[in-house]
C-alpha cells in the first residue's frame, strides 16, 4: 500500500476511521483519522495525543488473509502486551494460521493470522 504523493482514498480521507499509526520508527499505535490530505493527515492516538502522519506512517487496520502473505514480507505484527512493531515474516504455518515474525529488533515470535497486518 506505499505511496509516493497520496495514501489510497479508504479509510484514510475520512475522520473518524479506524487505522494504525507509526508514532516513532518501527512502533505502531490505533488511531483515527483527524483530517485527511494530500501530503499529510492528521491523526489521533488513543490516547488523546495527534499528531501529523505521512502515508508511509499509516496502515490499515484490517488482518490481512494468509494466502496473500509470503516469506520475508514487511508486516506489521501484534507483539506481547498487545503493542505493534515491524517485521518480516520468516515462515508461514497455514494449517495452524500463524506467522513466524523477526521484529525489527530481532525478536523472533510466532503470531495469529489475526494480529498481522499490511505495512505500507
Amino acid at each position: 500500500m506505499g505511496c509516493e504523493n497520496s495514501c489510497p482514498p479508504e479509510p484514510f480521507n475520512k475522520p473518524g476511521n479506524k487505522i494504525l499509526a507509526e508514532w516513532e520508527p518501527n512502533k505502531w499505535y490505533s488511531a483515527s483519522v483527524v483530517k485527511s490530505g494530500w501530503l499529510k493527515w492528521t491523526i489521533s492516538f488513543e490516547d488523546g495525543v495527534t499528531k501529523q502522519c505521512l502515508c508511509k506512517q499509516l496502515a490499515i487496520d484490517k488482518s490481512v488473509p494468509i494466502e496473500k502473505l509470503n516469506p520475508k514480507d514487511k508486516v506489521i505484527a501484534k507483539w506481547r502486551g498487545g503493542n505493534w512493531f515491524t517485521g518480516n515474516i520468516i515462515k508461514i504455518d497455514r494449517p495452524n494460521n500463524n506467522v513466524q515474525i523477526i521484529f525489527y529488533d530481532g525478536i523472533i515470535e510466532t503470531v495469529p493470522i489475526s494480529d498481522i497486518r499490511s505495512h505500507p
